[in-house]
């Protein structure tokens, strides 16, 4: 078995049939006991689970599911060949789908662990989930060495745990006057043993009677799930202070929370927990889309498609509107070709009754914007802008720079509404990540309800 993954089932069984031989190599050729193979299975199984800081069902259970595998196992193998037909294969397949599967023997069967309700210390911790999940699927994932940084955050909170029992077991012997562990609390718990302290703790509460201790259960936690809201506070810039202001208060109102039953209570941490969560789930429902997307290799590809995508979208490049970049140019002799190049469009009739908007052909190796396209080729005419400006004033204005023309966009609403959007998102939160599922969030409020001005308008 390796012990950089947890195995399936069908190597499992391979490895029980791998022990039985060793076994009875050892034994002088003395068939082993079935719980003797199925205990050297079940500590090794142990071993690679407790290695991955996963919590695991109990021995007795493990030597259980080792027992109903190989079982089924022998079951197959030993069926009779004159009776193997249609139901044989059936159950061949059956059990071959099954093989494939995980030997799972973690405590929490949970499909989704946002909705877990195991107990604490059977919970899969927050780091290992995303291990548990590939394995119990595609299985690409493996065990690495010790993670030196987790290994001391561990130590600590397993110091302050103890740290917090003691001050328990302090303040019951203070108030009942017992002297029971007078010595244990005088130890130095700088040099204690973690492991054997807890046990003894452990066992100590258990013997004490803690009945004035108050008890979190399940009943009175708030496990409900805010999507809605939290999309909602990102589409309006909602803090979370506030957020959970106006939740708790429609809650109130509605009859859901009161003096006796406060458990449906909404404070600003699960609000915030909220918001991470729905732009994290936005964000891997995105990722896991695939996009197809074209390459360009070489020159050719670039002069082919990209440079004639470029001049078929030149329209920044026709004339009128160079000419006008140009009338605006510090550079004196720049505006005064634009002014000469006007004055000749508007002596020259080329009697056409109707403008052509045409795009010009580009010069892709121009050193100026005044040089990217071929001014003898192109029809030049007048910008409609400069209609009302005679050939003396457009001169003149272009000298002093008091020329002025209507000052059109160049973008359009939906492009700035983006701009905005992303603007907002800087405001309100800080790294890429963030503002990416801030923005994604609030198109997708948008996408749902565009419009919320009445109570018919909401959308679920």
């Amino acid at each position: 078995m390796s012990s950089m993954r947890s195995d399936t089932i069908s190597y499992v069984i391979k490895f029980i049939l791998f022990v039985r031989n060793d076994l009875k190599l050892k034994c002088n050729g003395k068939d082993p006991s079935n719980l003797n193979i199925y205990s050297v299975v079940s500590k090794k199984i142990q071993n690679i689970w407790i290695k991955a800081s996963i919590p695991i069902v109990s021995n007795d259970r493990i030597l259980q599911l080792l027992k109903s595998y190989f079982e089924k196992y022998l079951t197959l193998k030993r069926y009779p060949k004159s009776k193997r037909h249609d139901s044989f294969e059936k159950k061949l397949k059956c059990f071959s789908d099954l093989s494939k599967r995980l030997f799972d023997v973690a405590s929490c069967k949970c499909v989704l662990f946002e909705a877990c309700v195991c107990l604490k210390n059977k919970k899969v911790p927050v780091n290992e989930r995303q291990f548990l999940i590939d394995q119990r699927n595609e299985r690409k994932m493996a065990i690495g060495g010790i993670d030196k940084q987790e290994t001391v955050r561990l130590r600590k909170r397993q110091a302050r745990q103890f740290k917090r029992s003691m001050k328990g077991v302090k303040k019951f012997c203070s108030t009942q006057g017992s002297n029971i562990v007078s010595t244990a609390l005088d130890v130095d718990e700088t040099h204690i043993n973690f492991s054997k302290t807890n046990l003894a703790t452990e066992t100590l509460l258990t013997n004490l009677s803690f009945t004035n201790t108050p008890t979190t259960t399940f009943a009175n936690r708030n496990l409900l799930q805010l999507p809605t809201l939290a999309k909602v506070c990102d589409r309006y810039r909602l803090s979370t202070r506030s957020a959970a202001a106006v939740a708790s208060a429609v809650l109130v109102d509605v009859g859901l929370v009161s003096n006796e039953d406060s458990t449906l209570v909404i404070d600003k941490n699960k609000v915030h927990r909220a918001v991470s969560k729905a732009r994290k789930n936005i964000f891997q429902n995105i990722s896991e889309v695939s996009l197809n997307s074209i390459y360009f290799d070489g020159r050719k590809d670039k002069t082919t498609i990209v440079d004639s995508v470029i001049e078929r979208n030149a329209f920044y490049a026709h004339p009128e509107n160079l000419l006008v970049s140009m009338l605006f140019d510090d550079r004196d002799y720049i505006w005064e070709l634009a002014c000469r190049r006007i004055i000749k469009a508007r002596n020259t009739d080329n009697g056409f009754k109707q403008r052509i908007f045409k795009t010009p052909k580009l010069n892709f190796s121009a050193k100026d914007y005044t040089e990217i396209i071929s001014w003898q080729e192109c029809q030049v005419t007048v910008p409609p802008v400069l209609r009302d400006f005679t050939n003396d004033e457009l001169e003149k204005m272009a000298q002093d720079g008091s020329l002025k023309i209507v000052d059109f966009p160049c973008h359009t609403q939906s492009v700035e509404r983006c701009v905005k959007l992303l603007t907002e998102a800087s405001q309100s939160v800080t790294n890429v990540n963030s503002r990416d599922g801030f923005v994604r969030t609030t198109l997708q409020s948008r996408a749902e309800f565009p419009i919320f001005g009445h109570k018919n308008k909401f959308k679920f």
